[in-house]
């Protein structure tokens, strides 16, 4: 609501400075192009940036899971050939 009511006080003069004619000529032709900025901005931060945020986030723990998984995996590697190292080593 309040980037709507600044696009207004912002957009209205720019309007007024652009075109000649009437005063309500700004408006009429203002108006409907604010309006759809406005629209297309609460879409913007209300839907579309925070399902960006969970996607980036959801894809940031799914790499960072597997990344674990793996150096998970190769320590349980390194560990068994170390220990089964050490117990060939203690049986010669």
């Amino acid at each position: 609501m309040l980037s709507a009511v600044h696009g207004f006080n912002t957009g209205i003069p720019f309007l007024q400075s652009c075109m000649k004619g009437p005063k309500w000529l700004p408006f009429v032709t203002g108006i409907p192009l604010l309006l759809m900025f406005s629209g297309a901005s609460a879409a913007l931060g209300g839907y579309v940036l925070p399902k960006f945020t969970q996607l980036t986030v959801t894809s940031y723990y799914a790499a960072s899971s597997a990344s674990h998984y793996g150096i998970s995996l190769l320590t349980r590697h390194i560990e068994g050939t170390h220990i089964s190292r050490s117990q060939q080593d203690r049986l010669r």
